[in-house]
């Protein structure tokens, strides 16, 4: 497992985002789509991608993108091109890049149950700086 020093955490979560997660879905699309493993990815991995996409959860998101990306050929539901409204909220709030992949949830539980942990330990030290700043004042 690779690990790195946590102060470094956003950057490799923007830097994810912007470069390996585009990546990754174009990946799993084509997976999705011929419906065969590729060498890349663990048997138990491939198994519990196909349970997720056929759920009925993961078939109304995908129609919903599919009428949305049918929009941009005529009239569009989105005044802002082909981004949804989040995205276009972390750009106004310069946050760029911070964003999620539906299809990267079903990939491991356990790095997502990690991911949280280390948001709860970040607000809580961001917490306890605040509280020693205004005991200083």
């Amino acid at each position: 497992m690779c690990t790195w020093e946590s102060r470094y955490d956003l950057v490799i979560t923007i830097t994810f985002e912007r470069r390996a997660s585009p990546r990754l879905s174009s990946w799993l699309k084509k997976v999705r789509d011929t419906d065969q493993r590729p060498d890349w990815m663990l048997p138990h991995v491939f198994d519990e991608l196909r349970q997720y996409w056929n759920t009925d959860k993961f078939k109304a998101m995908s129609e919903q993108a599919k009428k949305a990306r049918d929009s941009l050929k005529g009239g569009s539901l989105h005044t802002e091109g082909a981004n949804t409204i989040g995205t276009i909220t972390r750009e106004m709030l310069g946050l760029q890049g911070i964003g999620s992949s539906r299809q990267v949830e079903a990939l491991d539980g356990v790095q997502i149950v990690a991911m949280a942990a280390q948001i709860a330990q970040l607000t809580s030290a961001l917490t306890e700086l605040e509280r020693r700043k205004v005991a200083e004042q």
